[in-house]
């Protein structure tokens, strides 16, 4: 059936059929690229001090999350300063805070298309850092019960 000025009445049905099957194969095409891991460690300590110094715990089981997006995550390519910003936010909690011991690092990445995030998740013990005096003994201390019978 003809319309005025010889055009067809199907084709905005056709265009619009047609819009849809190319948003359908974009939409295919960037959940073929879509994509996502999970990585998790232990570490004894992140500390800014001795690990033969004691400590003050200031908060237990703290837990902070960060994170970022760009392009380059997207593909994979980690941020370089996402581990180190997420432990000064750890440690910033507290302003006596110098280190974290018993430290959980939770990496998570995730890409739909050619988006991506990075997160880092720090789960810690906040502590101070004390110093530690060693006294010395003297040699002929025979321990808690006395001194040695001569």
């Amino acid at each position: 059936m003809r319309e005025r000025g010889g055009r067809s009445s199907s084709t905005p049905v056709r265009r619009a059929e047609g819009r849809r099957a190319i948003a359908r194969a974009l939409l295919a095409a960037s959940m073929s690229l879509a994509g996502c891991a999970l990585a998790r460690g232990r570490l004894p300590a992140i500390a800014k001090t001795s690990p033969e110094d004691g400590f003050k715990m200031l908060q237990p089981h703290a837990v902070v999350r960060r994170c970022r997006g760009s392009v380059a995550a997207g593909f994979g390519r980690p941020d370089p300063e996402l581990l180190g910003d997420t432990v000064r936010d750890a440690l910033a909690r507290d302003e006596e805070a110098n280190g974290i011991r018993n430290v959980t690092v939770q990496w998570t990445w995730r890409s739909f298309g050619l988006y991506g995030w990075h997160c880092i998740e720090i789960e810690g013990d906040l502590v101070r850092s004390t110093s530690t005096v060693l006294v010395p003994m003297v040699g002929e201390h025979g321990g808690h019960g006395g001194h040695a019978p001569r």
